[in-house]
């Protein structure tokens, strides 16, 4: 699990995922035993996902009307997100 993806976000240490009968039950982090159902896990990296790919659209539209005067871009909210556990999208 030293590569993973997913990390505590207290700690940055790679979380181990608790598997029952092949089926991912909970997150945990080794070092400061903050735990997740796997169910709530996925709709944190949903959301985490969602806001990633807000702030990437949002950056080049921007961008985008930074370089064309006939382009304007109002920013619109997006709603922060602070997980227990975070994917890292930047690979």
């Amino acid at each position: 699990m030293a590569d993973s993806p997913v990390k505590c976000s207290g700690c940055d240490v790679p979380a181990q995922v608790i598997l029952e009968e092949n089926t991912p039950q909970k997150v945990v982090c080794p070092r400061c035993g903050a735990s997740e159902s796997y169910v709530d896990f996925q709709r944190s990296v949903g959301n985490q996902a969602s806001v990633y790919a807000s702030e990437a659209i949002g950056k080049s539209l921007r961008d985008m009307a930074r370089r064309n005067k006939s382009v304007g871009y109002k920013p619109g909210n997006i709603r922060p997100h602070s997980p227990k556990f975070r994917v890292d999208f930047h690979r």
